[in-house]
């Protein structure tokens, strides 16, 4: 589950630069990708994921699903919105002082290193 998201981000990054591709026509792996995100916004969103170690506090969850529910906005209708999963990882783990993702974290220069995944953000965050 905590590398759900990240794969999810692929896909997603995939479909915005081939949309043309006949896979993105694929009834099986489009309800594939709407099941992952329904499971993510209904297991991980509201618990923030305390008990795994590699959702938002490794992985930054909360950009990758951000990216995720805008790319797949015709697969995640009615989902947890883009605003929401920035917000709940921001939360957890922006250092204010350190102007980084550091804080509530094992591994914070990892964390930190990630925030590289903000360009893969629509121009409207």
């Amino acid at each position: 589950v905590g590398y759900l998201s990240y794969t999810l981000l692929g896909l997603a990054l995939l479909r915005e630069m081939t949309p043309e591709l006949a896979v993105w026509r694929d009834r099986g792996l489009m309800r594939s990708v709407r099941n992952s995100i329904r499971f993510l916004d209904a297991k991980v969103f509201p618990s923030a994921a305390e008990d795994n170690p590699y959702l938002f506090a490794y992985n930054p969850t909360g950009i990758e699903m951000a990216a995720v529910s805008t790319y797949f906005a015709d697969l995640s209708a009615g989902s947890v919105p883009p605003e929401a999963w920035l917000s709940r990882q921001f939360e957890r783990h922006w250092d204010a002082r350190a102007r980084l993702m550091t804080k509530n974290t094992a591994d914070p220069e990892t964390l930190a290193a990630r925030i590289y995944e903000l360009v893969y953000l629509p121009d409207a965050f």
